[in-house]
C-alpha cells in the first residue's frame, strides 16, 4: 500500500476498525470539472513527501502561491510543518519538530494565516489532552513561539476537530469537540490585543466538517441533509444555504480555495464518509437562492410599490424607496415625523429632514421641512403612485443612507466603515434603533487606532455603547505610549490617570 498508512485496528473482539491514512495529493477543477492525482512517490524518495495522515491543517499563503501543512495523525501523531508549492507542486520540509521546536505532536487543531505568520490552535496533544495552546510560526524568521492571552482575558477553549478563520483582524474558532461533546459557540481571538470573547452560535456544528472562506462569509460543509450553513462574520449569525446534490460529510480531510477557483482537498480518513463535488458559479459563488426577507430588502432599490423616495446631496437622483406600511412597523419614528410634516406642509414638492436643534426640530430630535430646491422632486423613471413623497435627507453620507434603510427593512449585515458608523449613530439613536447602535458600536470596537481613540471614546460614552467603551479602554491600556498628546488632551483626565494606573498593574504582573 503505497502512499498509505494502516494505523492499526480497533475495538473489541468482536469489532474491528482498521484505519487507512492516505499522503496522496488530489487537485479538483470547479472550471473544468477533473481530478487531477498525484501519487506519492515510491519509498526511497519519502524524504521529499510528507508521511500519509488525517486530522491535519491545509492552510493557504495570502498570494494563493503556497499550502502549509501541519502536525495529523497517522502511524504517529505529527507535529512537522511542510509547505506546498502550488505552481510546481513540490513540497518542502519547514520544520520537522525535533528537539522541542513549536507544539507538541498534535491532530485535530486549526491553522490560519495573519500578517507573515501561522497560528495554530488547539488539538488533540499526544498526552491524550484537549489542548487550549495557541502558537504563531514566522514564515520569515522560521521560528515558533508559543501567543499567551492577555491577562485580563478567559483563556481560550480546549477544543478539537474544529476549524478556524480570520476577519478583520481576528481569528475565529468555530464547531469542533470538547469534553462536554459538539460545540455550538464560536470564540473569537483578537491578534492585536490577545483577547478571547465567546459567541452564540444559531446552528450545531459538527466535528470534522470542512469549509471556505469567501470574505465576510464562511460556506460549512456539513453534507446532507444540511447541506452547508453559512456562518456571517463579524455577526456569527449563521443561516442555511440549501445545496442540491450536496456531498456527504468529509471527515477529517484539509480544503482550501485557491485563486484560480480551485478547491484542493488533501488526505483524509479513508474509513469515514470522503468526497465531495460542490461546483462554483463564476459570477457569484455560493450566492443562496432569493429568500422572502431577501425580497423585502430589495424593496429599498424598486419604485413599483413606493409610497416614499429618499435621496442626499451625494446621491443625486438615486434614490432609496420606502414604504409607509414598513415605516410604521419597523421605525415609527421615522414614520411619524414624515407623516406629520406632509399632513402640515400640504402642496409641497418634497421635504427636507435633517437632526438638529431649533424651532423645526421635534422633540424627537428630528426636523423636517418643506423642500424649496425645485432640482429636487420626483424620482427620475418613477411609474409608481402618484401620491409619492420625496424626502432629501441631510447630513448623512450615501452609504449611510442605504445601510440605514437596508437595515430597516431587515438587513442584518454589518457596518464596514468607520466613517458610516459614526454618520449613522446620530439617526440610530434619534430613531431609536438600539441593534443599529450595537451594529455601529461593534465596527468602531473593531477598529480603534491611536488616531481616533478619542473620537470614538466620546462616541461610546454618547450613546452609551458600553462595549465600545470597553474597547477603548483596553485599546488605551495596551497602547497608551504611543498616543498622541493632543489625542490624550481630548480624554478625560481621571480616565487617563485610571488607564496608566491598570497598564502600571500589568506590566509588574507580566514580570512576576
Amino acid at each position: 500500500d503505497r502512499g498509505k498508512d494502516r494505523g492499526g485496528d480497533a475495538g473489541g473482539p468482536d469489532l474491528k476498525i482498521s484505519y487507512v491514512y492516505s499522503n496522496d495529493l488530489y487537485v479538483y477543477s470547479c472550471i473544468s470539472d477533473t481530478w487531477i492525482e498525484h501519487s506519492a512517490p515510491s519509498a526511497e524518495d519519502s524524504t521529499l513527501w510528507p508521511e500519509p495522515r488525517a486530522y491535519h491543517t491545509a492552510t493557504i499563503s495570502p498570494d494563493g502561491k503556497i499550502m502549509y501543512v501541519f502536525g495529523g495523525r497517522g502511524n504517529v501523531y505529527r507535529r512537522d510543518l511542510w509547505s506546498l508549492d502550488l505552481e510546481s507542486l513540490t513540497w518542502t520540509l519547514l520544520c520537522p519538530g525535533k528537539d522541542g521546536q513549536g507544539p507538541s505532536p498534535r491532530f485535530g487543531h486549526s491553522c490560519v494565516y495573519h500578517r507573515d505568520a501561522l497560528y495554530v490552535f488547539g488539538g488533540y496533544d499526544d498526552f491524550g489532552m484537549d489542548s487550549d495552546e495557541m502558537w504563531q510560526y514566522n514564515v520569515r524568521s522560521r521560528e515558533w513561539v508559543l501567543v499567551e492571552p492577555s491577562p485580563v482575558s478567559p483563556m481560550g477553549p480546549a477544543r478539537k476537530y474544529h476549524f478556524a478563520v480570520t476577519h478583520q483582524g481576528s481569528m475565529y474558532i468555530l464547531g469542533g469537540k470538547d469534553a462536554g461533546g459538539r460545540g455550538d459557540e464560536a470564540f473569537e481571538f483578537r491578534f492585536g490585543s490577545r483577547i478571547w470573547s465567546r459567541h452564540k452560535l444559531g446552528h450545531q456544528l459538527r466535528e470534522g466538517m470542512c469549509h471556505v472562506q469567501l470574505q465576510d462569509r464562511v460556506i460549512v460543509f456539513v453534507g446532507s441533509p444540511d447541506s452547508c450553513i453559512v456562518l456571517h462574520l463579524p455577526s456569527c449569525k449563521t443561516s442555511v444555504l440549501p445545496v442540491n446534490n450536496a456531498p456527504p460529510h468529509m471527515f477529517g480531510a484539509a480544503t482550501i480555495l485557491n485563486q484560480s477557483r480551485s478547491i484542493v482537498f488533501f488526505g483524509g480518513d479513508l474509513s469515514r464518509d470522503c468526497f465531495l463535488s460542490m461546483p462554483l458559479s463564476e459570477a457569484e459563488p455560493f450566492s443562496a437562492p432569493d429568500t422572502f426577507s431577501s425580497d423585502i430588502v430589495n424593496m429599498v432599490r424598486d419604485p413599483t410599490f413606493a409610497d416614499l423616495a429618499f435621496t442626499c446631496d451625494a446621491l443625486g437622483d438615486n434614490w432609496v424607496f420606502a414604504h409607509w406600511a414598513i415605516l410604521h412597523k419597523r421605525c415609527h419614528q421615522l414614520y411619524v415625523t414624515i407623516r406629520t410634516a406632509q399632513e402640515e406642509l400640504a402642496g409641497g414638492k418634497g421635504l427636507a429632514l435633517h437632526l438638529g436643534e431649533g424651532t423645526n426640530v421635534g422633540a424627537d430630535g428630528l426636523a423636517c421641512t418643506a423642500l424649496q430646491d425645485c432640482r429636487w422632486g420626483r424620482p427620475g423613471g418613477y411609474s409608481g403612485a402618484a401620491s409619492i413623497t420625496s424626502v432629501v435627507v441631510q447630513g448623512v453620507t450615501a452609504t449611510a443612507l442605504r445601510f440605514l434603510f437596508t437595515f430597516i427593512y431587515g438587513s442584518d449585515s454589518p457596518v464596514e466603515d468607520p466613517d458610516v458608523a459614526l454618520n449613522l449613530l446620530p439617526w440610530a439613536s434619534t430613531l431609536a434603533l438600539p441593534s443599529l447602535v450595537d451594529l455601529c458600536g461593534l465596527c468602531l470596537a473593531r477598529t480603534v487606532t491611536c488616531e481616533n481613540v478619542a473620537l470614538f471614546y466620546r462616541s461610546a460614552k454618547s450613546y452609551r455603547i458600553r462595549g465600545l467603551v470597553q474597547a477603548c479602554q483596553e485599546y488605551l491600556v495596551d497602547n497608551l505610549a504611543n498616543v498622541s498628546e493632543d489625542v490624550r488632551n481630548e480624554l478625560p483626565a481621571p480616565l487617563l490617570k485610571s488607564l496608566r494606573k491598570t497598564a502600571w498593574e500589568r506590566q509588574v504582573a507580566d514580570r512576576l
